[in-house]
Protein backbone atom coordinates (compact mmCIF):
# COMPACT_ATOMS: atom_id res chain seq x y z
CA UNK A 1 0.00 0.00 0.00
CA UNK A 2 3.27 2.44 0.75
CA UNK A 3 3.71 1.96 -3.12
CA UNK A 4 0.35 2.86 -4.18
CA UNK A 5 0.25 5.40 -2.20
CA UNK A 6 3.36 7.07 -3.45
CA UNK A 7 2.20 6.47 -7.00
CA UNK A 8 -0.59 8.44 -6.69
CA UNK A 9 0.57 10.93 -4.00
CA UNK A 10 3.31 11.70 -5.67
CA UNK A 11 2.55 11.14 -9.44
CA UNK A 12 -1.34 11.55 -10.12
CA UNK A 13 -1.42 7.84 -11.00
CA UNK A 14 -4.42 6.33 -10.75
CA UNK A 15 -4.06 2.91 -8.91
CA UNK A 16 -5.88 -0.33 -9.01
CA UNK A 17 -5.33 -2.42 -6.07
CA UNK A 18 -6.30 -6.45 -6.89
CA UNK A 19 -6.50 -8.48 -3.89
CA UNK A 20 -8.86 -10.46 -1.78
CA UNK A 21 -12.23 -9.09 -0.21
CA UNK A 22 -11.47 -9.23 3.25
CA UNK A 23 -8.70 -6.40 2.08
CA UNK A 24 -11.19 -4.29 1.07
CA UNK A 25 -11.86 -1.30 3.22
CA UNK A 26 -8.10 -1.61 4.60
CA UNK A 27 -7.62 -0.51 1.01
CA UNK A 28 -9.79 1.67 0.98
CA UNK A 29 -9.28 3.13 4.12
CA UNK A 30 -5.41 4.15 2.78
CA UNK A 31 -7.24 5.47 -0.11
CA UNK A 32 -7.60 9.23 0.42
CA UNK A 33 -4.90 10.58 -1.76
CA UNK A 34 -4.80 14.35 -2.62
CA UNK A 35 -3.61 13.47 -6.29
CA UNK A 36 -4.40 10.74 -8.22
CA UNK A 37 -6.33 7.89 -6.81
CA UNK A 38 -6.21 3.95 -5.33
CA UNK A 39 -9.36 2.07 -5.72
CA UNK A 40 -10.04 -1.46 -4.91
CA UNK A 41 -11.01 -4.44 -7.25
CA UNK A 42 -11.65 -8.06 -5.58
CA UNK A 43 -9.63 -10.91 -7.26
CA UNK A 44 -11.26 -13.82 -4.67
CA UNK A 45 -9.62 -16.11 -2.31
CA UNK A 46 -9.14 -16.28 1.19
CA UNK A 47 -5.50 -16.44 2.37
CA UNK A 48 -6.52 -16.37 5.86
CA UNK A 49 -8.80 -18.42 6.21
CA UNK A 50 -6.61 -21.48 4.14
CA UNK A 51 -3.94 -20.54 6.93
CA UNK A 52 -6.20 -21.04 9.84
CA UNK A 53 -6.98 -24.68 8.84
CA UNK A 54 -5.66 -27.62 10.32
CA UNK A 55 -3.44 -28.97 8.24
CA UNK A 56 -2.20 -25.75 7.14
CA UNK A 57 -1.70 -25.15 10.63
CA UNK A 58 0.20 -28.41 11.27
CA UNK A 59 2.43 -27.33 8.04
CA UNK A 60 3.05 -24.54 9.32
CA UNK A 61 4.18 -25.81 12.52
CA UNK A 62 6.94 -28.78 10.82
CA UNK A 63 10.45 -27.32 11.15
CA UNK A 64 11.73 -29.35 8.70
CA UNK A 65 13.09 -28.29 5.14
CA UNK A 66 10.66 -30.66 3.26
CA UNK A 67 7.73 -28.93 4.57
CA UNK A 68 9.38 -25.57 3.63
CA UNK A 69 9.77 -26.78 0.21
CA UNK A 70 5.77 -28.31 0.30
CA UNK A 71 4.54 -24.89 1.13
CA UNK A 72 6.99 -23.14 -1.43
CA UNK A 73 5.99 -25.29 -4.03
CA UNK A 74 2.12 -24.81 -3.32
CA UNK A 75 2.13 -21.16 -2.47
CA UNK A 76 1.73 -20.12 -5.98
CA UNK A 77 -0.66 -22.88 -7.15
CA UNK A 78 -3.10 -21.36 -4.17
CA UNK A 79 -3.18 -17.84 -5.86
CA UNK A 80 -4.42 -19.63 -9.49
CA UNK A 81 -7.76 -19.69 -8.45
CA UNK A 82 -7.61 -15.62 -8.74
CA UNK A 83 -6.40 -15.47 -12.22
CA UNK A 84 -9.29 -14.83 -13.92
CA UNK A 85 -10.40 -12.00 -11.75
CA UNK A 86 -7.13 -10.22 -12.37
CA UNK A 87 -6.97 -11.68 -16.73
CA UNK A 88 -10.66 -9.82 -16.53
CA UNK A 89 -9.76 -6.55 -14.59
CA UNK A 90 -7.15 -6.15 -16.67
CA UNK A 91 -8.58 -6.39 -19.80
CA UNK A 92 -11.36 -4.11 -18.16
CA UNK A 93 -9.10 -1.42 -16.99
CA UNK A 94 -6.19 -1.85 -19.35
CA UNK A 95 -3.66 -0.54 -16.89
CA UNK A 96 -0.59 0.92 -18.83
CA UNK A 97 1.75 -1.72 -15.84
CA UNK A 98 1.17 -4.57 -13.55
CA UNK A 99 2.93 -4.70 -10.49
CA UNK A 100 2.60 -7.87 -8.73
CA UNK A 101 4.59 -9.77 -5.84
CA UNK A 102 6.09 -13.00 -4.91
CA UNK A 103 2.92 -15.30 -4.76
CA UNK A 104 1.16 -13.71 -8.35
CA UNK A 105 4.05 -14.04 -10.42
CA UNK A 106 2.67 -16.80 -13.03
CA UNK A 107 -0.29 -14.96 -13.40
CA UNK A 108 1.07 -11.52 -14.06
CA UNK A 109 2.81 -13.25 -16.86
CA UNK A 110 -0.22 -15.08 -18.22
CA UNK A 111 -1.64 -11.19 -18.54
CA UNK A 112 1.34 -10.20 -19.71
CA UNK A 113 1.29 -12.65 -22.50
CA UNK A 114 -2.21 -12.46 -23.30
CA UNK A 115 -2.83 -8.91 -23.03
CA UNK A 116 0.83 -7.16 -23.67
CA UNK A 117 0.40 -5.08 -20.46
CA UNK A 118 3.81 -4.80 -19.01
CA UNK A 119 4.64 -6.21 -16.04
CA UNK A 120 7.09 -5.53 -12.75
CA UNK A 121 7.79 -7.54 -9.47
CA UNK A 122 8.06 -6.03 -6.56
CA UNK A 123 9.52 -9.06 -5.26
CA UNK A 124 10.65 -8.48 -1.57
CA UNK A 125 11.67 -12.35 -0.77
CA UNK A 126 15.36 -12.81 -1.86
CA UNK A 127 14.99 -16.21 -1.54
CA UNK A 128 12.42 -17.16 -4.40
CA UNK A 129 14.91 -15.65 -6.96
CA UNK A 130 17.17 -18.15 -8.05
CA UNK A 131 20.73 -17.77 -6.79
CA UNK A 132 23.74 -19.18 -4.86
CA UNK A 133 23.71 -16.76 -2.14
CA UNK A 134 19.99 -17.35 -1.48
CA UNK A 135 18.45 -21.03 -1.63
CA UNK A 136 15.17 -21.59 -1.49
CA UNK A 137 14.41 -22.62 1.99
CA UNK A 138 16.94 -22.16 4.61
CA UNK A 139 18.14 -24.87 6.36
CA UNK A 140 17.06 -25.73 9.61
CA UNK A 141 19.37 -27.49 11.66
CA UNK A 142 16.55 -29.66 14.25
CA UNK A 143 18.64 -32.85 13.97
CA UNK A 144 20.68 -34.29 16.59
CA UNK A 145 22.72 -35.96 13.51
CA UNK A 146 24.22 -33.60 11.56
CA UNK A 147 24.28 -36.10 8.97
CA UNK A 148 21.02 -35.86 8.27
CA UNK A 149 20.79 -32.18 8.87
CA UNK A 150 23.42 -32.00 5.74
CA UNK A 151 21.77 -34.39 3.48
CA UNK A 152 18.23 -31.90 3.75
CA UNK A 153 20.28 -29.15 2.89
CA UNK A 154 21.00 -30.82 -0.36
CA UNK A 155 16.86 -30.33 -0.83
CA UNK A 156 16.75 -27.02 -0.36
CA UNK A 157 18.11 -25.94 -3.59
CA UNK A 158 16.50 -23.91 -6.36
CA UNK A 159 16.54 -27.33 -8.47
CA UNK A 160 14.58 -29.29 -6.00
CA UNK A 161 11.92 -26.46 -5.75
CA UNK A 162 11.82 -26.77 -9.13
CA UNK A 163 11.09 -29.54 -9.30
CA UNK A 164 8.74 -30.02 -6.42
CA UNK A 165 6.65 -27.60 -7.84
CA UNK A 166 6.40 -28.96 -11.13
CA UNK A 167 4.78 -31.96 -9.58
CA UNK A 168 2.40 -30.24 -7.09
CA UNK A 169 1.22 -27.76 -10.20
CA UNK A 170 1.65 -30.84 -12.56
CA UNK A 171 0.45 -33.66 -10.35
CA UNK A 172 2.83 -35.77 -12.88
CA UNK A 173 -1.25 -37.56 -13.13
CA UNK A 174 -1.23 -39.11 -9.83
CA UNK A 175 -3.85 -37.05 -8.19
CA UNK A 176 -1.84 -37.59 -5.34
CA UNK A 177 -0.94 -34.18 -4.19
CA UNK A 178 -3.15 -30.99 -3.60
CA UNK A 179 -2.05 -27.52 -2.71
CA UNK A 180 -2.45 -27.20 1.22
Amino acid sequence: MALAGGLAEQCGYLVTVCTEQRYKSFVRGLSQVSKGGIQFRPIGGDTTTRIEEPVAQWAMSCHTEFMQMVMLGSAEAEFMQSEPAVVHWAQTMRPDCLVFGFTMGSIALTVHEALGIPIVGLILQPTCIPSAAYPPVVPIETHHLPLLDRLEERFCTHSAHSTLKNVIDNGLGLGLIAPL
